[in-house]
């Protein structure tokens, strides 16, 4: 696709978290989607959860933002999506129960 992607970390920003991220990896593929990978647990479980992002490549501005983990989750309604997310035990609904 001609661009690289260099990840300079995936990181838990603080010890109690209610998501824990190991051994996280983005990567591009061949249309240019942004593919992560790694471990989630949900150590407490939780109702809400939001996560920050933030995307620098000079010379162009950082893109940044945050998202709801449970918009997310509740926006697996494609049954494909929702059957791999049964298929790695992955919850399809807020609230998430302690994993």
């Amino acid at each position: 696709n001609g661009y690289n992607l260099k990840v300079n970390s995936i990181k838990n920003c603080i010890d109690n978290s209610v998501i824990k991220v190991e051994n996280g990896d983005a990567t591009l593929d061949k249309d240019c989607n942004l593919i992560l990978s790694g471990c989630l647990s949900f150590p407490k479980g939780f109702k809400t959860a939001k996560g920050k992002y933030v995307l620098k490549k000079a010379p162009m501005p950082p893109l940044d933002g945050e998202l709801d983990f449970c918009e997310v989750v509740n926006g697996l309604d494609d049954p494909q999506l929702g059957n791999v997310a049964k298929m790695y035990n992955m919850p399809s609904k807020c609230p998430i129960p302690p994993i």
